[in-house]
């Protein structure tokens, strides 16, 4: 009876533990996307009037080349596309949400994407590797 008590008690506090745990870990996340996208940040991307995806060449080209082509932050525009439903806004973002996670910086950062949300006279750009 006590071994059974003694499980008992060690599985409940092993799982409030773990519970603790994992909650942190959920804040630990909120904050950081958070301080990613600050809240006026985040009133333009939810907001937008306009709100653009681009596909990008992750090279970038010479100067003389780059001002034959469009680009976005010194990259060749391959493609775009305007965004109009909130719905597909929204699963973008967060698509885009867990790269801001990462605490790595890559020396060689090469994006293939980038998104443009406009509201008002405020833009918000994004590139994406």
């Amino acid at each position: 009876m006590k071994l059974k008590r003694g499980l008992f008690l060690l599985l409940y506090a092993s799982l409030f533990f773990a519970l603790g745990f994992f909650r942190q870990v959920w804040q630990d996340r909120e904050r950081r996307a958070h301080a990613a996208f600050p809240p006026e940040v985040q009133l333009v991307l939810a907001k937008s009037e306009k709100f653009y995806l681009y596909s990008l060449q992750a090279d970038r080209l010479t100067e003389a080349d780059l001002k034959t082509m469009p680009t976005f932050h010194g990259y060749p525009i391959l493609g775009q596309t305007r965004i109009r439903a909130t719905p597909e806004r929204a699963d973008l973002l967060e698509a885009v949400r867990p790269g801001l996670e990462e605490k790595t910086v890559d020396s060689c950062f090469k994006p293939h994407h980038g998104l443009r949300a406009v509201r008002g006279n405020r833009t918000v750009d994004l590139l994406i590797g």
